[in-house]
């Protein structure tokens, strides 16, 4: 081989890494600079969720929105309401049967369904928005929070805290399988944080993430994933 061809190669491929190097953005953030929330917000509304004796809610957990609803997690049941408002039904399957779980991690509504994860048990199962079982998934590990991409096909998050010691698995919900692991971690910390939350956004084809104590935002497909912004800390306390 030509070796004037070769060394034009190398040159290509020094100026494109290069490149690519540069265009991971790293923002330094002062986290005394406190901002209100009118920096960050343009415009909002809101909704008065109905109150009845079937749809009392204590603490917030989580609220999932969709075109048509809004799911409320509290004390580890679904509430969910019309875009109204309007109370139309609860979850409430709690227990040690084989259709119950013993605690929401997370869940995910998909159309009519309602898919929700319980660490403990290592399972997805899957509800009618009226709470009726539909069916049970097993997963091969210990997962937090998961992402659907449809009813057969999820991303799971295990967030530093289990065997397969990967951070983000593209799981095959009808066979039972691993499809392809992302963002690999070198121990499992066995201990995850209630507040924290891997799935950080969504783009044209998948999801922006993030890892425990891993101060970069990630572009989660089914293919890959790549860092995306690197973001750092005025100080020496490791954040989660």
């Amino acid at each position: 081989m030509n070796m004037k061809f070769i060394s034009c190669v190398f040159l290509v491929l020094a100026i494109f890494g290069c490149v690519s190097e540069r265009e991971l953005a790293t923002f330094d953030t002062n986290i005394n600079n406190k901002k209100s929330l009118e920096s960050f917000v343009d415009k909002y509304d809101y909704v008065i969720l109905e109150t009845t004796d079937g749809s009392l809610i204590s603490d917030v957990k989580d609220i999932k929105v969709t075109d048509n609803a809004i799911c409320v997690l509290s004390d580890d049941k679904i509430f969910v309401f019309g875009k109204d408002g309007k109370f139309r039904s609860k979850i409430d399957r709690r227990g040690r049967g084989g259709e119950e779980y013993l605690s929401i991690d997370d869940f995910e509504p998909l159309d009519s369904l309602m898919f929700v994860l319980n660490r403990a048990q290592k399972t997805l199962i899957v509800y009618s928005a009226q709470g009726r079982f539909v069916r049970k998934i097993k997963l091969d590990d210990w997962y937090r929070h998961f992402k659907l991409l449809n009813a057969d096909l999820a991303f799971l998050a295990s967030e530093n805290a289990n065997d397969t010691h990967a951070d983000f698995v593209l799981y095959d919900l009808k066979n039972g399988k691993r499809v392809k692991e992302f963002g690999y971690f070198t121990r499992n910390e066995n201990v995850t944080y209630e507040s924290f939350r891997p799935f950080a956004g969504t783009f044209d084809g998948g999801f922006y993430v993030i890892k425990p104590f891993d101060y970069t935002i990630y572009r989660l497909t089914e293919t890959d994933m790549m860092p995306y912004q690197k973001y750092s800390f005025n100080t020496s306390v490791q954040l989660p």
